[in-house]
């Protein structure tokens, strides 16, 4: 199909320039036909974690959650790479995070009743006060994309929801899963 479009693209732009080139314009004038292909997406994007597209905290001790989870302690790195790019222009594109976001539990959280979350900063050295954490509204993950660097380490963070001091309740024993979207952004 896409080379059937290209052929009658080229088939219309010849008969165009055919026509133009038999009406020649007298008043020293040319008219131009620009054409101008938008793919759906400009690059692909891939997640580096433990394994492809997954960060994997395993097992946490429930200890774990009353000291080093309210501190921020416990962190796992993973890259965001674009690759594939069908463009080398990234004006005004940005990477978009979007998921289950708790606003009670201030994170990433597919499973409700639990009460910490999973945050994701640019931060190694994240603390659970910092502001920079991404959410819902500061959902812009990645702005100023440029072709030299095309890969970005970020951190998921497990972390009490605010204001605890710890959260080792009964309600925490169990799997938890945090489901994130990354979306490739060009205005």
């Amino acid at each position: 199909m896409k080379v059937k479009s290209l052929f009658i693209v080229g088939v219309l732009f010849s008969l165009n320039t055919t026509l133009n080139m038999a009406q020649a314009r007298t008043d020293g004038l040319h008219d131009f036909v620009f054409n101008v292909h938008v793919p759906k997406n400009t690059c692909d994007i891939i997640i580096e974690g433990t394994s492809n597209n997954t960060v994997d905290f395993g097992n946490i001790p429930i200890s774990k959650f009353k000291s080093d989870v309210p501190e921020g302690k416990v962190k796992l790195p993973f890259n965001v790479k674009l690759q594939n790019c069908k463009t080398t222009n990234f004006q005004g594109a940005y990477i978009k995070l979007s998921g289950s976001y708790s606003e009670e539990n201030n994170g990433f959280l597919d499973d409700n009743g639990k009460s910490f979350a999973v945050r994701i900063s640019n931060k190694d050295n994240a603390t659970p006060s910092d502001t920079d954490f991404f959410t819902e509204q500061n959902n812009k993950m990645w702005t100023g994309i440029n072709s030299t660097n095309m890969n970005r380490t970020y951190y998921a963070y497990v972390m009490c929801k605010t204001g605890a001091s710890e959260c080792a309740g009964n309600e925490n024993v169990g799997k938890f899963k945090a489901t994130l979207t990354l979306t490739f952004i060009a205005d």
